[in-house]
């Protein structure tokens, strides 16, 4: 069960628009590639965090929203993963994208403060 301590938001849109950028579906490479993180794994954790504790999805749901596919493990031992977004997270994507800068801020900023009642919570 998740507790919501550890994620970003802001790892969490930045995942979900380089998703978005590939057609809502891209590898562990093409993705560290559009946002420069080493952690892309964690990434995709925090957009399932942000999917469940700022948009009311189910925990279990969120595995199904972004759908990780193995597809295979490289000679060096790294496992190549596929990240799936389903057609109801391209929709919040777009409908979020369509809002005015100034609304996106305060989302982002409500965020954080969630994070932050999160902490003083202890979860």
């Amino acid at each position: 069960m998740r507790s919501g301590g550890h994620w970003s938001a802001k790892a969490a849109r930045r995942t979900l628009d380089a998703l978005m950028s590939l057609g809502g579906r891209g590898t562990t490479r093409q993705i560290r590639k559009l946002t420069d993180s080493e952690a892309v794994h964690q990434d995709v954790h925090s957009l399932r965090c942000w999917l469940q504790f700022e948009h009311g999805y189910e925990e279990a749901d969120t595995l199904e929203a972004v759908k990780r596919t193995h597809l295979r493990t490289t000679d060096k031992g790294k496992q190549v993963q596929l990240y799936t977004l389903r057609e109801d997270v391209r929709r919040l994507h777009r409908r979020l994208r369509s809002e005015p800068a100034h609304v996106r801020q305060g989302k982002l900023f409500e965020t954080e403060d969630h994070m932050t009642r999160m902490r003083k919570a202890g979860l």
